[in-house]
């Protein structure tokens, strides 16, 4: 392991230790076990997507979960997590986390899953880091909530993120870093307002495998990743004009409270280089609204969203950045350079936007490893994700029928690969350019659709425990599948007199 990790680890155990033994406190712990089955090898998509990577694709079985959390002792927050689940039946330290709250700012070291907010469970997953793989090692600053500047009537707030991250080794890019920040401005008061803000991430540095180069050149280098500047020579739009694997979206949102009911409407405008990183950029985009209800009736829709997505474009298919046989805009079609965006993937950091060989954000985005149980071997130029043009819609609910709560996802997509695999490569025009007879897997766009159900109760007396059923289906031209999930969970709080 890491001789930082290791040492981050340590001092996180040692911390948490300490307030559990040396303090009057309180802590909450979970266990749970359950079993969770398919039709095919793999699980089917809402299965095994936004769980925090705690299944494999190929995992059939009974799993286990146990978790403490530590609240508010003097604004320290600490927790951690282990899981038996994957088919080696080997126990994983999922998550170990210590936080410090001091007036707006939190102080954070260790890994842990994005929060409820951030998670939005009735819809498919962020582009930037959702729920779908294991959370990465970081440490950094933020302010979590909105801020109120001191001047503009109470109507002006702010709050903003700071992160540094170390992703796994075992990689083409062996131990490469996480950069990640976000940066948003609010206007309104609390029954109208409007949100504004970016959320930019970047991989850079580790070593490469195949030279034993260290591609960390200093902190020069660490500046660069912040500002998404490149080193001398690096002039294209395209991918040589930045150290690292840079992706985001601006993120605006507008929100109105009414008597029954809260309304969000959000626009999410993606980018991967500085091509499409304009501030009103839609080429590429994530959007919707949540509508949240006010009810106590017996039946009663809590939460209702819809999404949709549309991530075609990807700057055009010219070619990223010229190549000694596509020198000039006119080898290039007439078409400008800076175009394939190649979502989530990167020419350099060839296991893309993954972690631990899950995609980090959407899990719509079909990666190499899960590509292999839809289509078996096919080819993939080198990178990590095979499909990321996609267009999809979602709609998604939670609600509660007397004592059952209830939850219910339906996503529809039409999958068109990438351009990689449209010109049989990134840097090439070649496949349907310059073959009418070329066979892709893709080269006819690929309809699908996933559904998830899923209800939780306390059938027992014992209302310390929690029961939860889920049945997952997916159904279309890329796969046909059925899992279901069953499992229990036991939740307490530990306390002692203050």
């Amino acid at each position: 392991m890491n001789l930082r990790l290791m040492f981050i680890y340590t001092l996180l155990l040692t911390l948490a230790s300490y307030e559990v033994v040396g303090q009057e406190d309180s802590l909450t712990y979970k266990l749970s076990t359950g079993s969770v089955y398919s039709v095919n090898d793999n699980l089917p998509l809402y299965s095994h997507s936004n769980i925090g990577g705690i299944f494999d694709y190929d995992f059939n079985g009974p799993f286990a979960i146990a978790s403490v959390k530590g609240t508010q002792w003097k604004n320290l927050n600490f927790g951690g997590q282990f899981v038996i689940a994957n088919q080696n039946q080997k126990i994983l330290l999922r998550e170990i986390y210590v936080n410090y709250r001091l007036g707006p700012f939190s102080f954070f070291a260790g890994k842990k899953d994005i929060s409820e907010q951030q998670r939005r469970p009735t819809e498919p997953g962020s582009f930037g880091i959702s729920n779908n793989a294991r959370p990465i090692p970081k440490v950094g600053v933020s302010f979590p909530d909105f801020w109120t500047l001191p001047f503009g009537g109470d109507l002006l707030a702010i709050k903003g993120s700071f992160f540094h991250g170390w992703f796994e080794g075992d990689r083409f890019i062996d131990s490469p870093l996480l950069h990640e920040k976000s940066a948003y401005l609010k206007l309104g008061n609390d029954k109208i307002y409007l949100e504004s803000g970016i959320n930019h991430f970047a991989m850079w540095g580790g070593i490469n495998t195949l030279t034993g180069e260290n591609l960390y050149k200093g902190f020069s280098d660490f500046y660069k990743v912040i500002i998404g500047g490149g080193r001398d020579g690096m002039t294209t739009a395209g991918e040589q004009n930045a150290i690292g694997n840079h992706l985001g979206y601006w993120d605006y949102q507008f929100n109105y409270e009414f008597e029954n009911f809260k309304l969000e409407v959000y626009n999410n405008a993606l980018f991967e280089d500085a091509g499409g990183s304009k501030i009103f950029n839609n080429d590429n985009l994530i959007t919707g609204f949540n509508i949240k209800v006010k009810s106590n009736k017996e039946i009663r829709i809590k939460t209702f969203s819809f999404q949709y997505m549309n991530i075609l474009d990807q700057s055009g298919p010219g070619l990223p950045d010229p190549t000694e046989s596509v020198p000039t805009k006119a080898e290039n079609f007439g078409l400008n350079f800076g175009g394939r965006d190649d979502t989530y993937n990167n020419y350099l950091y060839r296991d893309g936007w993954t972690h631990f060989n899950r995609t980090i954000g959407n899990p719509l985005f079909i990666d190499r490893a899960l590509s292999q149980f839809y289509f078996g071997i096919i080819p993939d130029y080198g990178v990590a994700i095979v499909n990321n043009r996609i267009k999809s819609f979602h709609i998604g609910l939670s609600g509660q029928y007397k004592d059952i709560d209830f939850r219910f996802l339906s996503t529809f997509t039409k999958n068109f690969g990438t351009y990689a695999g449209l010109y049989e490569g990134r840097f090439a025009w070649n496949g349907i350019q310059t073959n009418p007879n070329f066979e892709y897997t893709f080269l006819e766009p690929l309809k699908q659709a996933y559904f998830l159900l899923e209800v939780a109760s306390q059938p027992f007396k014992n209302k310390d425990i929690d029961a939860t059923m889920s049945m997952a289906y997916d159904r279309g031209e890329i796969t046909d599948n059925l899992g279901v999930s069953l499992s229990l969970a036991y939740n307490d709080v530990f306390e002692r007199n203050q």
